[in-house]
């Protein structure tokens, strides 16, 4: 069993130790690295360089109990060609393993990859021959994983082995008491070749042309590239940099909220596509600009999907051509299923993508000669579960690579956000991006079949078939918002609300109690579809006890194999609850239709037994989360999902049952 937090000591253990196999002997076709191995790197290198060679010689001695030194005539010799394609790299080994980089981080990347194929087999032996790499995507960015904004040197190493080169970091204000922790991150996660993104919360008050905008805008964002020169950029997104905007379509302010407590059907700033954010996004990238020449302008189109595709590409028709615009890929996806229409509200790896908004936006920012980002999640976590560490379904991912790799093709995307809040997570769906993304013309289901032989070595073909049945249960995933804002955000500790609402003390702000309660607009009708998804959500469930079962045969347990069922099983329950809640809110809603004291017991008798039911499902779930504490955990909202907040839902549900459901039964007398 494990406490809390105990998932961090595995993110700070960037090696494996003593994973030698002595048995394995290297043929006339290899080269072999000896204990006492020297590597020589160019007189010139960089901290890069300095800071990726101690990792292999520490990758050697842990791993493969060899000693190392830097020296001259080595074995491994390191040399940077910078006229090379950039972020690539050359290995050849014949007798010796020659590394020529594009760049520093080049370098750094091939000292990882060997290391990949040393893992691979079990020894420190090398395939003779050449060898050709090349990060394909750049900015490859993620949120911290480990805690909100927080990153050791030793998970700043487990990002860079996965070839991700961006992190980003939630900016409010130029804040002095934070500038040394700030700068301390920036120089460390420079060691690494990690970039650093500001991600603005910055409240931008003014309009563009009102007096004073430049002086404000001056002293926030211009100071921060003053103080910070080292940040690569800045992540502009609607909802998060909204602006008192003139278009008449929109309320003029950021978050307006309501009128005498109306809600405003014109939707704030950070919602529409307005015409003048060309403006606030010229402002921006003066003030910066004037301080780095270089600094990335990155604007996110996440928050109006739902307007018009005119609307939407006048404002790419308005927007400066040197920036960055980023595009989520599988948002607003609209699919039939079973006769009713589904969206895709949010983060989801139920559908690859990518959506036709993507699409559209995409291909009018490569006409205008804009540089195409996106969110894809490809790193392996998006909002379907909120309280797990990644998706484990590898089969499904590939599809979304594929999808990402055509979208370069077509749409020239180059840079991508790789996850959310619940942050990066190393993992077979980490390390398949890896592959995948450093060689986009290979087979990616060879790249997956060679992880898991890596992972579960001759249990390979059973992982293989336990994770395609998981990958299939997503296609019955339903990314709705009444999911994704409800049980899967918070998993088991989803509570069953019937007369009143009430939120756990350990709840995110971003869920609601109230199922099937709202509409988007985009979907068939919640009471129509009920009945259809929730058939689906049983499917999923038989799917991923069909994986888990198909696990527990494998004869040869592991850490990383229990680790792996159980994740399996912790989703299973979160699927369980919601099934539960969805035939929980049809009984609440039914309830209040019916005209005669018979139905009503019948249905307060339904209810009580789903509530037993669900409380059954949620103690199960307490042996998964006490297994491994990143389950229930989610950096932003903490154990939001943990064993607190599952108990206090259980106790919530004895509520519901003890007085609500109690009061009406003794409204039955009369």
């Amino acid at each position: 069993m494990e406490k809390k937090y105990e998932f961090r000591k595995r993110l700070l253990e960037v090696h494996k130790k003593n994973i030698r196999n002595s048995e394995i002997i290297a043929s006339k076709d290899d080269l072999e690295i000896f204990d006492e191995t020297i590597i020589t790197i160019p007189k010139s290198s960089d901290i890069v360089i300095k800071t990726a060679v101690e990792d292999f010689k520490d990758y050697l001695f842990t791993s493969m109990n060899l000693t190392s030194r830097i020296g001259d005539n080595g074995l491994i010799v390191i040399s940077v060609d910078n006229s090379a394609e950039e972020t690539s790299f050359k290995i050849t080994v014949d007798d010796k393993i020659r590394i020529t980089a594009s760049n520093e981080r080049g370098a750094a990347q091939a000292l990882y990859y060997l290391e990949d194929l040393m893992n691979e087999r079990k020894a420190p032996i090398i395939k003779k021959g050449e060898i050709n790499k090349k990060l394909s995507f750049s900015p490859r960015i993620i949120h911290s994983g480990y805690k909100k904004s927080e990153m050791p040197d030793e998970y700043l190493a487990h990002i860079a082995h996965h070839g991700i080169n961006a992190i980003m970091i939630r900016v409010n204000a130029v804040d002095a008491k934070e500038s040394a922790g700030f700068v301390q991150l920036l120089k460390r996660a420079a060691k690494y070749g990690i970039d650093i993104y500001m991600f603005s919360y910055v409240d931008n008050k003014y309009h563009p042309d009102d007096p004073g905008a430049l002086q404000y805008y001056e002293s926030t964002y211009g100071k921060f590239v003053e103080l910070y020169p080292e940040t690569k950029g800045v992540i502009l997104v609607g909802e998060c940099c909204g602006f008192p905007s003139k278009d008449p379509r929109s309320s003029g302010t950021h978050r307006g909220g309501s009128v005498d407590n109306i809600p405003n059907e014109k939707p704030d700033t950070g919602f529409c596509p307005c015409n003048d954010y060309y403006q606030l996004i010229n402002m921006i990238k003066d003030v910066t600009r004037s301080k780095k020449s270089d600094f990335d302008i990155v604007f996110w189109s996440y928050n109006w999907w739902y307007f018009p595709e005119k609307d939407r590409l006048e404002l790419i028709d308005s927007l400066p051509t040197d920036i960055s615009f980023l595009v989520t890929f599988e948002l607003s996806h609209t699919y039939k299923m079973d006769g009713i229409t589904k969206l895709c509200s949010d983060y989801t790896i139920s559908r690859p993508g990518p959506s036709d908004v993507f699409k559209s936006e995409a291909k009018r920012a490569k006409e205008r000669g804009i540089r195409v980002y996106s969110q894809t999640c490809a790193s392996g976590m998006t909002w379907d579960f909120g309280t797990i560490p990644y998706m484990p379904m590898p089969q499904k991912w590939i599809k979304r690579y594929e999808a990402i790799v055509q979208a370069q093709k077509d749409f020239g995307l180059c840079g991508m956000i790789e996850n959310w809040t619940p942050g990066f997570y190393p993992s077979i769906v980490s390390e398949l991006a890896k592959k995948c993304f450093m060689d986009i013309d290979s087979d990616f289901d060879e790249n997956l079949k060679t992880i898991l032989k890596n992972h579960f070595e001759n249990d390979a073909e059973t992982v293989y078939k336990a994770l395609d049945l998981w990958s299939e249960a997503t296609d019955y995933i339903h990314a709705s918002y009444e999911e994704q804002y409800g049980p899967l955000r918070v998993g088991t500790a989803y509570p069953l609300c019937f007369l009143s609402t009430m939120k756990s003390p350990y709840a995110s702000p971003w869920y609601n109690t109230m199922h099937g309660v709202g509409s988007s607009g985009f979907q068939t009708n919640y009471s129509v579809r009920d009945e259809v998804e929730t058939a689906h959500w049983i499917k999923m469930s038989e799917l991923m006890m069909e994986g888990v079962n198909l696990l527990k045969t494998i004869n040869n347990p592991s850490q990383e194999l229990d680790r792996l069922i159980n994740l399996g099983q912790y989703i299973y329950h979160c699927v369980i609850t919601v099934i539960n809640v969805h035939k929980w809110h049809v009984y609440r809603d039914e309830f209040k239709l019916l005209k005669d004291n018979a139905s009503i017991e019948k249905t307060l008798n339904a209810m009580e037994q789903i509530a037993e039911d669900e409380k059954k499902n949620a103690l199960e779930s307490i042996e998964c989360l006490r297994k491994d504490s990143r389950l229930g955990f989610e950096p932003i909202d903490d154990y939001v999902g943990g064993e607190q907040a599952v108990l206090w839902k259980i106790k919530q549900v004895d509520y519901v049952v003890r007085a609500e459901i109690g009061k009406c039964r003794k409204e039955l007398k009369f």
